[in-house]
């Protein structure tokens, strides 16, 4: 399993204990057909979430659909590299992959913890690498899906399904394009064109949270694309850093805001103009 060579070997027991219970969980994603979504955090966590992400797709993501969906930080270095090691152990290993692409909230933080601890930076120099770098996986999981509805438009008859299955045939790929940014929601549409992946193939979701362009999300939910919106929940203690580092990871937000706001504005007049 990728990640697997640099997991603290004393920590094995935990990691299994942790696996079980997380693994209760997935057991009632099949009862219930609903997706479980997995955050990766800081880099000192995430080795420890990624190898728990992909044994929990392992357990759960048997069937022709992922149920379980983990998170890659397009702003860390070499994560391109990384979903595509786990793209293939995926495949070799037989189960569907869930994937959740985001930017990345915690730059500021992964810096402090470089430079205290005194190792390399992890984050990427700049918003414009790490966009290159949203692009690199976005292009990564578009040609994945493109291969994966070719393969679900082969095999459409019942009986070929079920033997691809005995046969322990990959499930293929579902993904969030987690993202807030404009450019990279119409470059995703327009990769999409490209490739020739349906709107409505189940593979391809976009994500955003409520209340941040909503916009963005109205109008691919007006077009037949499938949109995921994120509702955080918890303590104002909780909710509101979180929030806060959202709107940090991209720095177009507070433009689409005021966009928003205008947008929200123009529509109350037409409406007050529409019932005088």
């Amino acid at each position: 399993m990728p990640g697997w060579e640099s997991f603290p070997i004393e920590k094995t027991e935990e990691f299994q204990v942790g696996l079980r219970r997380v693994g209760k969980l997935n057991s009632e994603l099949e009862k219930h057909d609903i997706i479980a979504l997995t955050d990766a955090e800081y880099t000192c966590m995430n080795p420890a979430l990624r190898l728990l992400g992909l044994a929990s797709m392992k357990q759960c993501n048997s069937g022709d659909k992922a149920k379980v969906f983990y998170t890659y930080q397009a702003y860390l270095k070499s994560k391109a590299e990384e979903l595509a090691d786990d793209i293939r152990f995926a495949k070799t290993s037989g189960f569907a992959m869930g994937v959740k692409l985001v930017r990345g909230a915690y730059m500021v933080q992964e810096r402090q913890r470089a430079k205290q601890g005194g190792y390399p930076d992890p984050v990427n120099p700049d918003y414009e690498t790490t966009s290159r770098s949203y692009d690199s996986c976005l292009n990564l999981l578009l040609n994945e899906a493109a291969l994966t509805a070719s393969e679900q438009h082969e095999l459409q008859d019942g009986e070929a399904s079920s033997k691809a299955k005995a046969s322990g045939k990959p499930g293929g790929i579902r993904f969030i394009i987690a993202s807030h940014n404009e450019d990279s929601v119409l470059y995703a549409l327009q990769r999409m064109k490209d490739l020739r992946i349906p709107k409505d193939c189940g593979t391809v979701f976009f994500g955003q949270l409520y209340g941040m362009a909503d916009h963005v999300s109205f109008v691919l939910g007006m077009g037949g694309y499938s949109v995921y919106k994120s509702i955080p929940y918890g303590s104002i203690g909780e909710t509101l850093p979180y929030l806060a580092r959202r709107a940090q990871e991209n720095k177009a937000i507070l433009t689409n805001a005021r966009r928003e706001r205008n947008l929200i504005m123009k529509t109350l007049k037409d409406r007050a103009l529409l019932r005088g």
